[in-house]
């Protein structure tokens, strides 16, 4: 099928001035994503308004949009075009077409899988040419450059990871299937191809809701924090470097500067709160959300929604982990209590074959305790501005989502301003586009009075909390919406 592909890229580079048109449905889906806009803006503000789901599928939609935007007017650079050199003996990895868009300078990079099953390789090889180009230019940023896989046909899973890749990876992907008609000849060869068509692959609903409500809840999140005797002079700069420190390291959440005002008062009263998502307890978080959806009784897909979302913001299963290796669950506290029980029973074998069981699996729970020193980074680079500008601070790393839920700490201390990076700092401006779109008399549906000022607003305390209660379905709003618990039939409240 190696061959097959050489046909498709020469084809390709062929009339890669006409490529825009080869593709059957752009403006179907051009259209769909600006329509997708529209939506957004008329979500039900009853329901709390845009959920974490539809905060992310936007910021899918708008990036794949900025990428449309610029599909077309194409120049062909090469083909099997050289980005890297392995420095080891043998053919070299290459890029199957390498093409410019002449008015904006984005490259686009088409990549063919054939084989079955090989286009699960295409996220791997386009990440791989992208560091080549980065490589050669440096500074050249996912906005420069635009992946075009194309394949035959787009595993669930595969699509699964373009749209994890167009969030974190910053990226516009364009995914491709491919109907292809070839010639052969004489004795049966492949030879030419005679027609080609390709359709675009809309990835914006690949995003799972367990897998975006995650990314929110607040027991997902890592914090460390800064504390100083006096007062920071300008705490809003001090911020906005924490946040642009984390977004290079890729990292997503916020900054609260907080001063504490209970009695007595603490030595540090004054507090650089720094949260960010733990991606290992995202991941044990949505496989909580998983088993809830698995489980539950209730038919009704909306009603089903609703009662798993109830659950986002709480600290479920202590005993839940997953096993890295292999991707299964492990019942930790269930294993122990029956190795114990086992072992009560004279069953020393079995107990034996439970602990063992318990022993040989990698557990994501501890890879994500581990992975909450990661903050430790973004401390690294604070060290030398906090050592010119404060004479002494300390360092702590409290729960986040203990301290923000209990009720002491609004009591308490004072949240002076509030900072976002990442991932959140997008979604949090997306949530603030729906509410000064849809405000009557300077008052949003959800959030409620705005002040007319976007800017004052996204540092606004009280946005925060709102906007925290408002992804983990705590929010005053959405009780209405979540309703009382749900009784199986046949149980007695």
């Amino acid at each position: 099928m190696a061959r097959a592909e050489d046909l498709i890229r020469d084809y390709l580079a062929e009339r890669i001035a006409d490529l825009p048109s080869l593709v059957r449905n752009v403006e179907e889906v051009r259209e769909d994503l600006r329509r997708r806009e529209e939506v957004f803006f008329r979500i039900d503000p009853r329901e709390g308004g845009p959920s974490a789901h539809d905060l992310l599928r936007r910021i899918i939609a708008r990036r794949n949009l900025v990428g449309l935007d610029v599909f077309r007017d194409l120049r062909l650079l090469g083909t099997e075009f050289k980005l890297l050199k392995t420095g080891l003996r043998g053919k070299q990895p290459s890029a199957d077409i390498l093409t410019i868009q002449n008015e904006m300078g984005v490259f686009f990079v088409p990549e063919i899988k054939q084989d079955e099953g090989a286009e699960r390789q295409a996220v791997t090889e386009l990440g791989a040419y992208s560091q080549g180009l980065q490589n050669r230019f440096w500074g050249l940023c996912p906005a420069d450059h635009v992946w075009m896989p194309i394949s035959t046909e787009w595993r669930t899973t595969v699509r699964a990871g373009f749209a994890n890749e167009i969030v974190w990876g910053n990226r516009a992907i364009l995914p491709m299937r491919c109907q292809v008609a070839y010639g052969k000849d004489e004795e049966g060869n492949l030879a030419s191809v005679t027609d080609l068509r390709l359709e675009l692959i809309n990835v914006v609903d690949e995003l799972s809701e367990k897998r975006a409500l995650a990314q929110f809840a607040r027991h997902a999140f890592d914090c460390l924090e800064i504390a100083m005797p006096e007062p920071v002079s300008d705490p809003r700069a001090f911020i906005e470097f924490i946040g642009t420190t984390a977004s290079r390291l890729g990292l997503s959440g916020y900054v609260l500067y907080y001063e504490y005002r209970g009695d007595p008062p603490y030595p540090e009263p004054y507090v650089f709160h720094i949260a960010a998502t733990n991606p290992f307890r995202a991941a044990l978080k949505e496989r909580e959300l998983t088993i809830i959806w698995k489980n539950s009784w209730i038919k009704d897909r909306q009603r089903r929604l609703v009662q798993m979302r109830k659950d986002v913001g709480r600290e479920l299963w202590h005993g839940m982990d997953i096993d890295l290796l292999t991707g299964n669950d492990v019942e930790v506290t269930a294993l122990e209590q029956m190795a114990e029980r086992a072992e009560e029973e004279g069953n020393q074998a079995e107990a034996e074959r439970l602990r063992k069981e318990l022993e040989d699996y990698e557990s994501v729970q501890a890879i994500a305790d581990a992975n909450s020193n990661r903050l430790q980074t973004v401390f690294e680079e604070l060290r030398s501005r906090l050592e010119l500008f404060l004479r002494h601070y300390t360092l702590g790393a409290p729960s986040s989502a203990c301290m923000l839920t209990d009720p002491n700490f609004r009591r308490n201390n004072v949240v002076r301003s509030v900072g976002y990076f990442g991932i959140m700092g997008e979604a949090v401006y997306e949530r603030l586009i729906y509410e000064f779109r849809n405000a009557e008399g300077g008052r949003g549906p959800v959030i409620g009075h705005l002040g007319g000022d976007p800017m004052r607003l996204v540092s606004d305390p009280s946005f925060f909390f709102q906007f925290m209660d408002l992804m983990n379905y705590e929010h005053p709003c959405q009780e209405a919406y979540r309703g009382p618990d749900e009784v199986p039939p046949g149980e007695e409240r």
